[in-house]
């Protein structure tokens, strides 16, 4: 499936007829959103009940049954060989689902693994896992902590080799993070200085922002240099290749206050750790926090006439925070049940009139490597109830803007965009409506004046 969004929809289709006739081609390959969901009810999950947990940061070390590490294919200790469980319900078996961002070749910051990790499926011999050992060592300590001994992560819970298992889970992504009992977002970055992490600290706990104000506003003791320091360090949180996913970003999303940045750190800095867990060497940091933070900082700074880019905040913005700081409300939109949503409209544009809008601009900000998962990512997100069959699509040879519009309009989002309309749009004719992009008809959309 090719990506078309940039393009116009006069670049696509010659004429109104043929794009009409081609949402109704595109109708007939509706799909079912129900096996999805009975897919997500039951999940395969890696099962950790058995490892060692390693000592703690102040020195404790409690164990677990260590039936698991018993046999591994080499006369060495640092092997770990996890069991993938058969299909257990969701409801009955507290998970964490793991966010992180695939990539065969990892950053030297990574740093070296504490083990190697096999998986072992039901009734087949143990292989090395698909997921890098780091990932898994950081996973593992986290769910510890948090009492937590079953982890979701779609490189080993999710048949790669099996196409039906791969269809029903991108269709049903949402619903594996909307379940979880936590979601564990690993970053790559880390916290070298002291400074940094005081930086970190000043800015999650708000105590610069005068929150009293129509708008968030620096106080009027904060100094420029607090204001550089805590902006650096936002840089390099936000320089991480996680905020480039549009994968990452449905994550997010779907997860919403259940999701947990991890951020690693040097050893020999101080923490708090009633703000940041005791993990050894990681920051644990609310994701809604912290983008809620980021964006009152973005505000706070533009009421200041600080001189940084608005592009460094668009993949970290919370949308609610960033819409009521300009005394524009919350808009949850059609059939969106999340709270924590970022934007990446332009300063001019605050506001999005509908949520569907928003999403779709913000995956556009982002990456992935196959075009037609980004129907599905865009559905998920918008928690719509009926789907398009990504198979027959890409088969079929539709272009990505064709069906986005068709999944807007089979959803009945243009109900409400249209009670949002904005007033500062003017009317539009429609025989100029192929002069714009997906995203630029769908602004106007409410706006659209018949031609009788």
């Amino acid at each position: 499936m090719e990506d078309d969004t940039d393009r116009t929809l006069s670049d696509i289709h010659e004429s109104s007829p043929m794009l009409v006739k081609q949402i109704m081609d595109i109708q007939r390959h509706i799909a079912s959103r129900e096996e999805s969901e009975v897919w997500a009810e039951r999940l395969r999950f890696v099962d950790i009940s058995g490892v060692i947990t390693e000592a703690g940061s102040h020195g404790r070390k409690r164990r677990r049954s260590t039936r698991n590490d018993e046999y591994h294919p080499f006369d060495n200790h640092s092997v770990r060989v996890l069991p993938l469980t058969d299909r257990l319900p969701v409801n009955r078996n507290p998970y964490v689902a793991i966010s992180w961002r695939w990539n065969s070749d990892l950053p030297l910051g990574q740093g070296a693994p504490r083990h190697r990790y096999w998986i072992q499926r039901l009734k087949e011999q143990p292989r090395h896992s698909k997921v890098p050992d780091i990932c898994f060592d950081r996973a593992i300590r986290f769910a510890q902590a948090h009492g937590i001994h079953l982890i979701w992560i779609e490189k080993e819970c999710i048949y790669q080799e099996n196409e039906e298992d791969q269809a029903a889970g991108i269709q049903g992504m949402d619903l594996v993070y909307r379940d979880c009992k936590l979601s564990l977002g690993l970053l790559q970055v880390e916290l070298q200085s002291q400074q940094q992490l005081k930086a970190l600290s000043d800015l999650l706990s708000l105590k610069i922002i005068d929150e009293t104000s129509k708008e968030p506003r620096f106080k009027s003791w904060v100094p420029q240099w607090l204001i550089s320091r805590i902006l650096d360090v936002l840089r390099l949180i936000i320089s991480d290749e996680r905020w480039e996913r549009t994968w990452i970003f449905q994550e997010d999303h779907c997860a919403s206050s259940n999701m947990l940045l991890l951020v690693r750190h040097a050893s020999s800095l101080d923490k708090d750790y009633k703000r940041f867990g005791d993990l050894p060497g990681e920051l644990q940091i609310r994701c809604p926090k912290f983008r809620k933070a980021a964006t009152k900082f973005h505000m706070a700074g533009d009421a200041a006439k600080q001189p940084y880019s608005h592009d460094l905040f668009s993949k970290v913005r919370q949308y609610n925070t960033w819409n009521q700081g300009h005394g524009l409300g919350r808009d949850p939109g059609p059939g969106n049940r999340q709270l924590n949503r970022v934007s990446t409209d332009s300063a001019e544009l605050p506001h999005l009139a509908a949520s569907s809008l928003s999403i779709l601009r913000d995956m556009k900000a982002r990456n992935n490597h196959v075009v037609v998962d980004r129907l599905a990512i865009f559905a998920n997100c918008c928690q719509y109830l009926t789907r398009l069959n990504i198979t027959n699509l890409t088969r079929a040879g539709y272009g990505l803007s064709t069906c986005l519009l068709c999944l807007y309009l089979l959803n009945g989002a243009i109900l409400g965009t249209i009670m949002k309309t904005r007033s500062s749009h003017p009317s539009q004719d429609s025989k100029d409506i192929l002069n714009f992009s997906i995203c630029e008809f769908l602004e106007i959309l409410p706006c659209i004046r018949p031609t009788l």
